[in-house]
């Protein structure tokens, strides 16, 4: 079973978000820039036991707040 995942960020964190999401057997579905700003909507699939902390490892490796929606 997996979880929808909606993830917007700034340029700089897309190679942080795509290794924790490779780490926690996720799958990127969607991956948008925001036409005219440096924001990346990404979209994913992230199996329901891999979420638990999702958001926590997020913050630490990409060292900015962004946000997350996690999705069931």
């Amino acid at each position: 079973m997996s979880e929808a995942v909606s993830l917007c960020t700034c340029t700089d964190c897309i190679s942080a978000i795509y290794n924790v999401l490779g780490k926690r057997r996720g799958h990127v579905t969607e991956d948008v820039l925001r036409p005219g700003t440096p924001i990346y909507l990404v979209k994913a699939l992230l199996p329901v036991v891999e979420s638990f902390g999702f958001e926590t490892d997020l913050r630490y490796h990409t060292q900015v707040g962004i946000d997350c929606v996690l999705f069931s």
